[in-house]
């Protein structure tokens, strides 16, 4: 997974890699929000969570956990391209409604 995120267009690792654990934190774009990410990506069938969910203040609202449990690990760059997918077309609808 972690292969699949650096080559990802729009996601970042911020934090060191750990051995262990079944999940990742990923750093996404400023200007999308994760919980409207999330919100489009369920419906494909993408399955992540919301930084928000795991913050008190609300912080964390530009980062995403990814599991990588139960994931067939041939889906994972196809998960990660489409997740870049997503973003792309909320950045191009955001743009679009700025005009």
């Amino acid at each position: 997974m972690s292969q699949a995120i650096r080559a990802s267009k729009h996601l970042s690792l911020p934090y060191p890699e750990q051995a262990g654990g079944v999940f990742f934190w990923v750093q996404i774009p400023d200007t999308v929000d994760a919980v409207l990410l999330w919100k489009r990506l369920r419906l494909q069938g993408v399955k992540l969570m919301p930084g928000t969910v795991f913050s008190l203040t609300g912080s964390a609202q530009h980062f995403l956990r990814l599991s990588y449990v139960g994931c067939p690990l041939e889906l994972i760059p196809e998960g990660i391209h489409c997740i870049d997918r997503k973003i792309d077309w909320l950045l191009e609808h955001q743009a679009a409604s700025e005009i």
